[in-house]
């Protein structure tokens, strides 16, 4: 199986691209990166992306044959620009020139994984009490990319991750006070990878959820 991953250098990232590495199932990973990755791995081929904003020839060249994407791109406090307009012109590029070719030649369905976050608010009139304005566009993001997925049903999956706090290593005791709002790096990255591998999965993937399938997937694939 071939994807295409984003954010690999981040915290989050490069956790997803060592679980996407070891994972049997996946067999070429394309790291779009601004910047040459660190990692060297027969599986991994990375595109220097200078423009999130464009997809030319050459590179939807090298994603053909993709059958998913783990969108990783940004941190909380990114703007716009990464949020809203990178994800989003990547995600029409991939429905208009991926997901199609995909669909005719090995008739499946491409998977769009967007990580967002367990606060990002999706209802644009609600009131909120900090940073506002940082939830509701990606909450608007993950409306956005759902309803991308009623237009092209036919090619498209939309699976939007809302993990609450990522970390290096989930202690027993936040597991117990705060079990729907921590997560650990490594039981997310297990559970975006079984998501791309599987296709299988409803289009919100709440903390808890993330955590068990990301728990369940380590124990069958430590």
């Amino acid at each position: 199986m071939k994807i295409i991953l984003t954010g690999s250098t981040g915290f989050i990232g490069s956790a997803v691209l060592s679980r996407c590495l070891a994972h049997p199932s996946i067999t070429s990973i394309i790291a779009l990166s601004r910047r040459p990755i660190p990692v060297s791995h027969p599986k991994l081929t990375t595109v220097i992306q200078s423009n999130f904003l464009a997809y030319p020839p050459d590179i939807l060249s090298q994603l053909q044959g993709a059958e998913a994407c783990i969108w990783v791109l940004g941190t909380p406090t990114s703007g716009k620009e990464v949020h809203v307009d990178y994800t989003l012109a990547a995600a029409t590029a991939f429905v208009e020139h991926i997901a199609p070719t995909v669909r005719e030649k090995e008739g499946k369905i491409f998977t769009f994984v967007y990580l967002s976050g367990k606060i990002c608010e999706r209802d644009q009139s609600k009131a909120l009490w900090f940073l506002a304005d940082a939830r509701r566009m990606r909450g608007a993001v993950e409306t956005e990319l759902v309803e991308m997925e009623a237009k092209h049903a036919d090619v498209w999956r939309t699976v939007v991750a809302r993990p609450g706090g990522v970390s290096k290593a989930e202690s027993t005791i936040l597991r117990w006070l705060a079990p729907d709002w921590t997560i650990g790096v490594a039981e997310l990255a297990a559970a975006l990878a079984d998501v791309v591998v599987s296709g299988e999965s409803e289009h919100f993937m709440e903390n808890g959820n993330l955590r068990e399938r990301g728990e369940s997937a380590l124990r069958k694939l430590p």
